[in-house]
């Protein structure tokens, strides 16, 4: 009996930061052509499906005389409440990706430790050098391959991405069923970065909102460093993304994707 409890709780429990269905999910389809050795390394998370875990990062490395699988490393800060019973104010998921099928290298086998089912992993858009679009599907045992959770995420190598970046990911999967609007943005304001000390600039295309209640679109540069944290002063073309990055409610763009609306048109793009 405990076992089943246990069983349910890593299932229903784990999925609130996602979607999760009954069925099959949705089709994707992998970047052809695809080059891993171009896609290891560090990435942002900077919006994903229905979650507000802030500062989420991956770092994707080659696994040491193991061909052809690759560490995935998972992480994001601990909550302070996490922080107080000594867990530390990091939390990091090491799992292994693998692509055991040549003829489909964008799609790949996910194990992230002490987490029930099996995920595929599949990169169905990435510049390698920008931006990347990721989907996860995973199916969980004894539920005969009928209950899955997915996950999409939409990726940057800097902690901001210009927003023609974003509109094409969230287009793609509009195409592919997956409603773009239930992304939620993931704030990277003033985080720090364990294992990171590199400082990134980016010249992003942001959408900012004028005094005549237009949306234009603003060239900014960005810089960040590991002492962002300590900067209180913010250019004033993020005050939009920053009040919206302490809201409950859901960042959503402006418009609508396909057959898919966005359920409050009056929010800006982040």
């Amino acid at each position: 009996m405990f076992a089943l409890v246990v069983f349910v709780v890593a299932i229903f429990g784990s999925v609130a930061a996602d979607s999760r269905n009954f069925g099959q999910c949705p089709h994707i389809d992998p970047l052809p052509h695809f080059e891993m050795h171009k896609f290891l390394g560090e990435w942002y998370a900077i919006q994903r499906t229905a979650t507000d875990v802030p500062c989420l990062t991956y770092n994707i490395t080659e696994k040491p005389g193991h061909p052809g699988y690759y560490h995935f490393i998972e992480s994001h800060p601990n909550s302070k409440l996490a922080q107080l019973v000594g867990l530390g104010p990091e939390n990091k998921k090491v799992g292994d990706l693998c692509a055991k099928n040549e003829k489909e290298p964008a799609v790949m086998d996910l194990e992230l430790p002490y987490e029930i089912g099996s995920s595929k992993f599949t990169v169905f858009m990435t510049d390698y050098d920008n931006y990347a679009a990721i989907f996860v599907c995973k199916t969980y045992p004894l539920t005969f391959n009928r209950f899955r959770k997915w996950s999409a995420q939409i990726l940057s190598r800097t902690p901001t991405l210009a927003i023609e970046y974003i509109e094409k990911i969230r287009t793609r999967l509009a195409a592919y069923n997956v409603d773009p609007f239930t992304l939620s943005k993931i704030n990277q304001h003033h985080c720090e970065y364990h294992d990171h000390h590199e400082s990134t600039a980016q010249t992003d295309a942001t959408l900012v909102q004028t005094s005549d209640g237009k949306v234009e679109e603003n060239m900014v540069l960005n810089s960040k460093t590991e002492d962002d944290s300590k900067i209180d002063e913010k250019p004033e073309v993020f005050e939009l993304y920053d009040s919206q990055a302490t809201s409950d409610k859901p960042v959503v763009p402006v418009g609508s994707y396909g057959g898919h609306t966005n359920p409050n048109p009056t929010e800006i793009p982040v």
